[in-house]
């Protein structure tokens, strides 16, 4: 088969998947946001002055919330607008997955599964239609490693600036990003060792082009000054945990592992039973089967995974930062799909490669339980488990009275409220409520701390006693519930404090509480 006619059925396999994953994106697209989400709202509904404050206060660089805003002053605000920048990117993934597989290896079967891979794991589903700039740093990141790798094989001034351009683009949309450069500069350093410093990527060239990077990325260096000031608020929920569970974060066993074992297997299989279709290979030469592969290409995944992953678990065991947490490290997210699709090539021959790729189909169907979800109620994936947007909803046709809402938002910048109480910090501190799902009858809206909630300060129990009665919004796992409402009544130790209604949205609950 020609050399037109595979790119041909290439294109045409990987457009179908890409079509199947554009699907699985689009089907929760508009549900409610969830805190973090409400979050980039509250940032893009100010003016592009406001933008870089806002952000900045949430610890976040301001890049990506300029592309939202642009999405919404087209669309309007609304969920769809606010995810469209996520929802296109997770879908060029899907695209740039099997292009980058396939011209890394040269074997189609491996392009589509890598696509595939991505398509269907839930991690790539739920950031595709998360209004936060995770997926776009995975698109950034792929394409980014795409022209390194490119630039080690051939010096071409684009593929040089591209390099440069991506490594400062991944850490202005999110700041940890910039630990993805460890694990491409031990690559190549430990190439140049191999190579006694014959690499077309020369030495002098990379320690400008990191230069050139440090100078850029310098420009927040006030700002990581003060996130470094508030490093400890991150304990709230980053707990300490063994590197090891990073592999499973990743589904490094359902993805490498099963991939390697069945291509053994099979092959094993096909040899024993002398099947030589199995082993036919067309015009498919040997060094298509892999070699450049597995000899260049998978070490440079591995440790462009590996490096970021160690880095960010040595800085929380030293308590340094802590940054040893899955969406911290997102960007490297799809380098266990992509090793899978190359695994594809220790198949021999298209008929053992198909049953390879069909089989992982099944394994992380059943695995990743889309299907079985979508059997249950009709979802696809479980992890936003906050409906503001219903929670705000009731309590705007509930609530008839002027009594004051107390807020528990789940902020952890809510607990700076003790020590920093002017008026940017207390608006901050309850945008779920006055953004995109905004309390509609006028109200005192009152935040709360995140750590012990329910101890209310003088303030707001002042507050409540001046209206005998009051309601509150908690974002909070529903075990938390009992604990909080204990607290709440140890508030008023001369007084009964009566919860009268109450429904739960998700982690987001509503109570009306009356004073007697």
């Amino acid at each position: 088969m020609s050399d037109r006619a595979n790119r041909l059925i290439f294109s045409c396999g990987l457009l179908a998947i890409v079509g199947v994953g554009t699907v699985a994106r689009l089907w929760q697209i508009h549900e409610s946001l969830w805190l973090d989400e409400l979050h980039t709202s509250w940032v893009v509904s100010a003016t592009f002055d406001e933008i870089a404050p806002r952000a900045r206060i949430g610890n976040q660089s301001p890049v990506y919330f300029y592309l939202v805003r642009l999405s919404t002053l087209v669309l309007g605000e609304n969920e769809l607008a606010l995810r469209l920048p996520s929802l296109l990117a997770g879908v060029a993934l899907i695209l740039a997955a099997g292009l980058v597989t396939w011209r890394w290896c040269g074997v189609m079967w491996a392009g589509w599964l890598a696509a595939i891979l991505v398509a269907l794991d839930g991690n790539m589903i739920f950031f595709s239609q998360e209004a936060r700039p995770y997926a776009l740093l995975q698109i950034v990141a792929l394409l980014q490693l795409a022209a390194f790798w490119g630039l080690q094989r051939q010096y071409r001034v684009v593929l040089r600036l591209a390099v440069v351009v991506g490594w400062i683009g991944l850490f202005y949309l999110h700041y940890t990003a910039i630990l993805l450069v460890a694990g491409q500069l031990l690559w190549w350093a430990t190439m140049q060792f191999w190579q006694r410093g014959k690499g077309t990527y020369r030495p002098k060239q990379v320690l400008c082009d990191v230069g050139l990077t440090v100078i850029a990325c310098a420009i927040s260096w006030q700002h990581l000054a003060d996130i470094a000031t508030r490093r400890s608020m991150w304990e709230m929920f980053i707990a300490k945990q063994p590197p090891w569970a990073a592999l499973h974060w990743f589904h490094w066993d359902v993805y490498l592992l099963s991939a390697v074992v069945l291509g053994l297997v099979l092959n094993a299989v096909a040899y024993c039973c002398r099947i030589k279709r199995w082993h036919r290979h067309g015009n498919e030469t040997r060094s298509e089967i892999g070699l450049q592969a597995w000899f260049g290409v998978a070490p440079l995944i591995v440790l462009w995974w590996s490096a970021p992953v160690l880095i960010a678990w040595s800085l929380t065991a030293s308590d340094l930062a802590r940054v040893f947490f899955p969406r911290y490290l997102m960007g490297v997210a799809v380098a266990p799909m992509i090793c899978a699709g190359l695994c594809v090539v220790i198949c021999r021959g298209p008929w053992t490669r198909f049953v390879a790729v069909l089989s992982m189909i099944v394994l992380v169907l059943y695995s990743n339980g889309l299907v079985g979800q979508f059997l249950h109620d009709g979802r696809l994936i479980t992890d936003r488990r906050q409906d503001w947007r219903g929670a705000v909803a009731w309590l705007n046709e509930t609530r008839v009275d002027s009594a004051p809402v107390l807020v528990r938002s789940g902020l952890i910048e809510a607990d700076r409220l003790q020590t920093e109480s002017n008026q940017s910090q207390r608006e901050y501190c309850v945008f779920p409520v006055t953004g995109l799902y905004s309390i509609r009858q006028p109200a005192v809206i009152y935040p709360l701390r995140t750590s012990h909630s329910g101890r209310l300060s003088r303030q707001a129990i002042q507050l409540l006693e001046q209206h005998q009665a009051g309601w509150f919004v908690i974002n909070a796992r529903p075990a938390m519930h009992d604990n909080l409402r204990r607290d709440l009544r140890a508030s008023f130790p001369e007084t009964r404090l009566e919860f009268r209604r109450a429904k739960t949205f998700g982690n987001i609950a509503v109570w009306e509480v009356r004073i007697e």
